[in-house]
């Protein structure tokens, strides 16, 4: 997840750049799924389909024609580049990692806190 995490990000950084000032907050939250779908496709060996993100995240928001022309537009914003560079990587990678054992930390405190089992 944090592989996924981290390239998305690095993709939202140029789409943010080239277009972040024209959306709303709720067209950049449908961006980051967007972005997040290329970059497990990137990622992943064994990927969920397009249509599925659709029927499941994006059905009130557009068609799938529409979010297909999303995903190619954001593909075109990165001139088609998803590789990122080992050290760009690694720092995203290692950032997102660290956020996530402070959060479980910080739940385990909170269950331990009021006495709930969720810490388990």
């Amino acid at each position: 997840i944090c592989s996924v995490l981290a390239h998305a990000s690095a993709y939202f950084k140029d789409v943010h750049a080239v277009c972040g000032s024209k959306m709303d907050s709720n067209e950049v939250a449908m961006v980051l799924v967007c972005l997040i779908y290329i970059a497990h496709s990137w990622v992943q060996d064994e990927t969920c389909p397009l249509h599925v993100w659709h029927k499941h995240l994006f059905r009130k928001y557009c068609t799938v024609r529409m979010l297909n022309s999303a995903v190619v537009r954001l593909l075109e914003i990165r001139d088609h580049k998803l590789r990122l560079s080992t050290a760009e990587l690694r720092e995203r990678y290692e950032c997102l990692c660290k956020e996530l054992k402070q959060h479980k930390h910080q739940q385990a405190a909170i269950s331990l806190h009021d006495g709930s089992d969720e810490a388990k």
